[in-house]
């Protein structure tokens, strides 16, 4: 197996960093082999697929609210194959979860729920987290290699 570039980047909107320019520079500058994007906020419609010319193939996971969440994973190194989601409807409905197998390891790239002010959405967070951990747990089980990135929203502080 050749060596691979794997990243991870909370985007935060991608259409601000496209227009900013900050996301053309930095796939220019570190030209990773696999990026996960998490909350990008938009859908392919939206944005300019700049990335093509740069050897990527875009997979989006959308959410169905507009401007919310949302996960884009760019591939130089074709998968064999990609998954949306958990599976689990009310999750995937937010565009969370992209999963991708590649002939060595599953890919999995996350954008976990965050708990909300008043941790109104600790329970929604923490059924998230246990059905990511079983899939995780059953990609191993089947003798699967697994990477998974993304933003986890675990800060035990606000900062």
């Amino acid at each position: 197996m050749s060596t691979l570039t794997i990243c991870s980047w909370n985007i935060n909107g991608i259409r601000a960093a496209i227009k900013t320019g900050d996301l053309q520079n930095w796939l220019t500058t570190t030209a990773p082999d696999i990026v996960g994007m998490q909350e990008v906020k938009a859908v392919p419609e939206q944005v300019e697929d700049l990335w093509a010319a740069l050897g990527y193939r875009g997979h989006w996971h959308t959410a169905e609210r507009a401007g919310y969440s949302g996960a884009l994973l760019l591939t130089k190194v074709a998968p064999l194959s990609v998954k949306l989601g958990l599976g689990i409807d009310h999750f995937d409905s937010e565009g969370r979860v992209i999963e991708a197998e590649f002939p060595e390891f599953t890919l999995i790239t996350a954008y976990f729920p965050n708990a909300g002010r008043g941790l109104d959405r600790m329970t929604y967070k923490l059924d998230f987290y246990k059905a990511f951990l079983d899939r995780v747990d059953e990609l191993r089980a089947s003798g699967k290699s697994v990477v998974f990135m993304g933003d986890f929203n675990v800060a035990h502080n606000e900062v």
